[in-house]
C-alpha cells in the first residue's frame, strides 16, 4: 500500500471525521460525517498524517442516498503522490481499518463476511456493500465512519475496498435503553468502492482524463494538431497525448467487454479506477514535471 492515504476532515479546526484519497485531487468520505459542518459553508480542511500543514479543500459532490461525499482538494500538488490501490475484495478478506477517531482509540480489523452484497444504507439506497466482522468489541463505532477499508492479503496484495458506513446494532434492547441507542454488534458495514465510482461524476475516468490531459494556455478552441507549430515541452505533451490515448483505448476495450458479458460492472469500475490511479500517480506524475 501506499503511505498515509487516509485523512481527517475539520472545519473552523473542529473535527468532523474520516476519510481517505481515492485520486489526489479528491477525497472520499461519509456523508454523515459532514453533519456538523457550518450551514452553507462547503470549505474544509484536510489533515495527512506526516504531510505537514493541513490543505484546503471543499464538498465538492453529495450522494445523499447514498450516504457518500467526495471532498475536492484545492491544491493537490500539496497531496501525496501515491494514492492506495483500489479493488474488489472476496468473502473471508481479513480487513483492517488504518484510520481512527483518536490516539486513544483502537484499530479496527476482522473478515470480510459478505462482499458485493445489496444493503439498504441510512441514506435510503440500496447500494453496493461489505457486511464486515469485526474483532474489537467496543460498542459503539462512532467516529470511524469515512475511514478506508483495506484489504490484507498476501496473495493478491493489500488495496482499499470500501468505505466505512455503519454499525449495526444488538437487535435485544433492554427496557431502560432507548430506540437508537442500542449498544453495537460486532457487524459493520462499508460502501464498496465501485459503488463510490458509479455515484460521483468527478470520478468516472473519462472526466479524470479531460482533467489531467494537457492544453496551450492560449488555445481556447484548439486548432487540429498537425496544424500546431511546436513549442518548448512539446515533446513531452506529445508524450503525454500518446499515453492518454492508450489510457482511452483500454477504457473502451473493458466497457466493450462488460457489454459483451465478459467482465461484471463491479471488476470493470475498480479496473478503470486503477487506470485512473495509474495515469495520476504514474506517468503523468512524471511527464507533467517536464
Amino acid at each position: 500500500m501506499a503511505g498515509e492515504y487516509w485523512v481527517e476532515i475539520r472545519q473552523d479546526d473542529r473535527p468532523l471525521g474520516g476519510g481517505f484519497i481515492l485520486a489526489r485531487r479528491y477525497v472520499l468520505t461519509a456523508l454523515h460525517c459532514l453533519d456538523k459542518m457550518t450551514p452553507g459553508d462547503d470549505d474544509v480542511t484536510v489533515w495527512v498524517e506526516g504531510n505537514g500543514p493541513p490543505i484546503s479543500g471543499r464538498v465538492l459532490e453529495r450522494a445523499t442516498d447514498a450516504d457518500l461525499a467526495i471532498i475536492e482538494i484545492l491544491d493537490p500538488v500539496r497531496m501525496p503522490l501515491m494514492v492506495p490501490a483500489a479493488d474488489h475484495s472476496a468473502p473471508d478478506d481479513v480487513w483492517r481499518g488504518p484510520y481512527r477517531p483518536t490516539v486513544t482509540d483502537p484499530y479496527l480489523d476482522g473478515v470480510i463476511a459478505r462482499e458485493a452484497m445489496k444493503y439498504a444504507c441510512e441514506g435510503g439506497a440500496v447500494i453496493e456493500a461489505l457486511q464486515l466482522t469485526c474483532n474489537q468489541s467496543i460498542g459503539d463505532y462512532s467516529g470511524y465512519s469515512g475511514g478506508p477499508v483495506e484489504r490484507v492479503c498476501d496473495e493478491r496484495g493489500s488495496a482499499v475496498v470500501g468505505v466505512l458506513l455503519e454499525q449495526h446494532h444488538e437487535r435485544y434492547r433492554p427496557r431502560d435503553v432507548r430506540h437508537g441507542e442500542e449498544r453495537a454488534s460486532g457487524t459493520l458495514f462499508a460502501a464498496a468502492i465501485s459503488e463510490a465510482t458509479r455515484r460521483f461524476s468527478c470520478l468516472d475516468v473519462g472526466n479524470l482524463i479531460d482533467v489531467l490531459r494537457p492544453r496551450d494556455a492560449e488555445e481556447t478552441d484548439p486548432p487540429p494538431r498537425a496544424a500546431r507549430k511546436p513549442s518548448a515541452g512539446s515533446g513531452s505533451h506529445s508524450e503525454l497525448e500518446a499515453l492518454l490515448a492508450e489510457k482511452e483505448l483500454k477504457l473502451r476495450a473493458l466497457t466493450q467487454w462488460e457489454k459483451e458479458g465478459l467482465l461484471n460492472a463491479a471488476t470493470v469500475d475498480v479496473l478503470k479506477l486503477r487506470i485512473a490511479e495509474d495515469l495520476i500517480t504514474g506517468g503523468v506524475t512524471e511527464l507533467s514535471r517536464d
